[in-house]
């Protein structure tokens, strides 16, 4: 699914051509576990609300997800 979703983008000039899924599928993947495991020790060592610091690095996720992805011209 993922393979077809980056055809597609490449096709209609948003995504870069030649993505492997599997990389782009390693990039959530490790995203999301590295962000569950360690909700608690962040924030204990700098002292911000679990749920601010699961927001704030969704969103450096999905724009790292999105550059990699994407051709410079899309964002």
């Amino acid at each position: 699914m993922l393979r077809t979703i980056l055809q597609h983008g490449a096709d209609e000039g948003v995504f870069r051509r030649r993505i492997d899924p599997v990389d782009v599928h390693w990039m959530i993947s490790s995203f999301a576990t590295f962000n569950v495991a360690n909700d608690a020790t962040f924030s204990y060592l700098f002292d911000e609300e679990p749920d601010f610091i699961t927001r704030h690095r969704r969103r450096i996720a999905e724009e790292a997800i999105v550059r990699f992805c994407c051709v410079p011209e899309a964002f």
